[in-house]
């Protein structure tokens, strides 16, 4: 397009009169950084097999870009998107970590660590879990028998065979109580 002197004056007068309006002072916004969480403990953030039953140890490092926000950050956890939490907000230690002990049950999928600053800014990261379903281990008493009659202060002995289908034999313990 050809420019035409008039143009070029148009164009020039719009330029000044939009610095004319600028007073010169410049206006900021603070922006507040987003809080960070990384689950480090168990060691593999790609999610891991747990067996059911199991209580394990979650550990996070947690932090936040604002050296403001550094010292009010807190954490919690929880156990999938919609569950109650596992372990409710507290602050974390002195090098940023926050961690919480949780009973692993079926159906399971995930556990979510969740880090607040002062401003509710909010970050988190997840663990996946594949819950393996644990059977209890099985008992059968071959003596004594449950119709015999015994005398008291004559010993009995007592013999079982037990078994399980995730522990081997020789891990398996055996603890005997009569009343």
């Amino acid at each position: 397009m050809k420019r035409t002197p008039l143009h070029s004056i148009l164009c020039s007068s719009l330029i000044l009169t939009a610095l004319a309006c600028n007073d010169g002072s410049l206006t900021t916004k603070n922006v507040n950084a987003t809080p960070e969480a990384t689950i480090i403990l168990p060691d593999s953030n790609d999610g891991g097999d747990v067996e059911d039953g199991t209580t394990v140890l979650f550990r996070a490092v947690v932090s936040d870009a604002d050296a403001a926000d550094q010292d009010s950050l807190q954490a919690r956890w929880r156990v999938d998107s919609n569950s109650e939490y596992a372990c409710d907000y507290a602050s974390p230690d002195e090098n940023g970590e926050t961690s919480c002990e949780i009973a692993i049950e079926v159906g399971m999928e995930k556990i979510i660590v969740e880090v607040k600053d002062q401003n509710n800014g909010v970050g988190s990261d997840e663990y996946l879990l594949n819950v393996i379903e644990t059977n209890p281990p099985e008992i059968e008493l071959l003596s004594p028998t449950v119709d015999g009659l015994y005398k008291e202060g004559i010993a009995i002995t007592f013999e079982a065979v037990v078994s399980d289908e995730e522990t081997e034999p020789e891990d398996l313990v055996v603890t005997w109580a009569t009343d």
